[in-house]
Parts: structure tokens; sequence; C-alpha cells
């Protein structure tokens, strides 16, 4: 739990034994000087609450800026070094600089070791930044150090569930999932990888119940949308167009920089637009076709490694006879599949196994 900072004390007291100033010009300055000070005293310090709360709404910059006012008063204050390598880690996992900001979190929580060896929280968030780098060997050895330290740190045990379920070992990751959510609850990490897990298994219903926890009960805008993405995924699933398209249209608002929510929205918008049950005129088919695909070019630009939005934006060009265009969008789809860090394993192997039959399908025909 995150502590407020100590606030000075809004009354400041001048000394009596200070010499007096002459003039009506010290005076008037002696004044403002004071009311200045006041001013400064009165307003709420940046806080480690407040620095968590930015960065719950992505605001990273507002974050840092909150975190150095405290390392500026106390560079060896563990707390918020943590936090500082934490947002780092999540910055790089959501702007798609992984090896950038990971490194730089490693860093940072290298430097809490210096301070406490024993924390156990520094070595997860090496973890961490080692596995959004896809170095899960790294990872795993930095979550086993943390659990080592504190066997009962349920993020940590997420964590490195999260770490094999990327790697396509699902059984290790769900009992993972599983068991950080006996220790806590409320791990909402946990929630949302034991509902993918369970809709890979079948369990839509299960599933559902997971990502509907997470979106009631986290604060994290970026895990919100997540949630209403997953929940649109299920819908769709069962073939509930309207739901499918209110929870794409949930996550693309709820956090405007997820890229698969604006895959998902613009996957939506495409089939609504070709759908025969559907009363829309012409002209707005075509409208939908170009909502659909400009939410795809936003996915790609948000991630360039976004390989469900080049398969989407493949199949419309080539549905529209588009060959040439398709073709080429088709081919870096393929090109950036290995590289995608929002695919497991098993599913870049799937993904690559996809965009290769539709490439050949689309070049072979006439």
């Amino acid at each position: 739990m995150l502590k407020l900072l100590p606030r000075y004390s809004a009354y400041v007291q001048f000394s009596s034994s200070r010499p007096a100033l002459v003039g009506i010009g010290a005076i008037i300055l002696l004044a403002l000087a004071a009311a200045a000070l006041l001013i400064v005293v009165k307003l709420p310090r940046p806080s480690l609450d407040q620095a968590a709360a930015s960065f719950n709404q992505n605001n990273f910059s507002a974050a840092i800026t909150n975190i150095n006012f405290v390392l500026l008063r106390d560079p060896r204050n563990v707390e918020a070094l943590l936090l500082r390598a934490e947002i780092l880690a999540q910055q790089g996992s959501i702007t798609f600089n992984e090896q950038e900001y990971g490194q730089q979190a490693i860093a940072i929580a290298q430097q809490v070791l210096s301070i406490d060896p024993t924390n156990d929280e520094a070595y997860r968030v090496i973890g961490y930044a080692n596995e959004i780098m896809q170095q899960y060997n790294a990872a795993h050895a930095e979550y086993q150090k943390a659990l080592s330290l504190n066997p009962h740190n349920a993020l940590a045990i997420a964590d490195d569930a999260h770490a094999y379920d990327l790697q396509g070992e699902l059984d290790k990751a769900k009992a993972g999932y599983e068991a950080s959510l006996a220790l806590d609850p409320n791990t909402t990490l946990a929630h949302m990888g034991l509902g993918r897990i369970l809709v890979a298994e079948g369990d839509l219903d299960g599933a559902l119940a997971q990502f509907q926890s997470v979106y009631r009960t986290s604060g994290n805008v970026r895990t919100r949308a997540e949630a209403a993405y997953s929940a649109g995924i299920i819908s769709g699933m069962k073939g509930e167009s309207a739901a499918t398209e209110r929870s794409m249209r949930l996550a693309t608002t709820m956090d405007p920089t997820y890229p698969l929510a604006w895959a998902g929205l613009g996957a939506v918008l495409f089939a609504r637009s070709y759908a025969t049950s559907s009363p829309l005129t012409a002209d707005g088919r075509v409208g939908l076709v170009r909502e659909s695909m400009q939410d795809l070019v936003k996915a790609i630009n948000l991630n360039p490694n976004q390989s469900s939005a080049y398969l989407q934006l493949g199949v419309e060009l080539a549905a529209l006879g588009q060959k040439t265009d398709a073709i080429r969008i088709l081919g870096d789809g393929k090109a950036v599949v290995m590289k995608d860090i929002t695919l497991g394993a098993a599913e870049k192997t799937a993904m690559s196994a996809r965009i290769g039959a539709l490439l050949t399908g689309v070049a072979n025909r006439k």
C-alpha cells in the first residue's frame, strides 16, 4: 500500500530576532515573499499515490514526474524506486519499446537490491522486465528469486504463470494462475490469464466471469480495456455481434492506445458491413468498411507488430479485389508474427500458418 508523504505545515512563523528592514519597498517585498511562501507550502505535494494514480491512467510522464520529486528528496526511497521501475517496464510493454524500457527498469530494480538485497518485489520487477523482452528463462529465474524470499507474493506467481502462458506451457500457466488467486483473489493478472485459458478450453461462461471480475475491480485503464476486449471476443464466439461491437467500442474508449481493441473493432465492423441480415444501405456498408480499415490502420500504427490487424486488413483488401495491396499487407503481417508479444508460442504458429494460407490463396486468384 502506498503511503502519503508528510506535508509541510500551512503556517509559517518568522523569528522576532531577524533584523528589521527599513522602507516601504522592503516592507512590500517582505509581504510578497511571505505570501509566496504561504502559497507554496499550501500546495499539495506530488506523492507516490498520485504517481500510482497517473500510472493507472497510462499517464507515464506524470507518474515519473511525481516519483522524481520524491527521489529528489530521498534518492534511496525504495518504494519510489520500485514504482518507477514497474512503470518503466509497463511503459515498455504498452508502447512496444520493450528493450529500451525493460533495461531501464532492470537498472532501477538493481538499485533497490543494492539498498535492500532481500526485496522480493525488486526481483519480480526484473523478472517482468525480462518477460516483456521475451527473455523467458531469465524471467522465470528472477520470479523464483522473488518467491524464495516471499512464497506468498501472489503477483510474482501470476507473472511467472504469464511467462509460461506466453511460452505455450498452458498447464503450468493455469496452475500458476490458480495458485496466485488462492493467495489473493484480487490478482487481476491471474484472472485475465485464467480467463484466456478457459476460452481455449471452451469454457466461455467461466472465462467471461473472470473478465467481468477484472473489469469491475481493476483501477487500471489498460487492464479494464483488455477485459472489455476479451469479453467482446467471447460474445463474438457466441455469435452475439451487437454485444461484440459494444465491448470493442468500450475497450477503445477505455484505453485509446490499446491496439487489439482497434483491431477487434475493425473486424466487427467489416463483418457487419457484409451481413445480409443488416438493413444498411449500400452507402452505409461502404462507410462501415471505411471505418473498419481506419481502425485497423490505427492498430498497426499503435503496434507495428500487431499481426491480427495485418491479417484482417489483408482479408478486407482481398475481398474488395485489391490483390496487390492485400498481398503486401499480408506479407508484412507474416514478417512480424514472431515479434508480436500479444501472442503466445502456439498462437504465433497458428497465426503464421493462417496468414501463409491466405497469402497463397490471394496470390492464386485470377
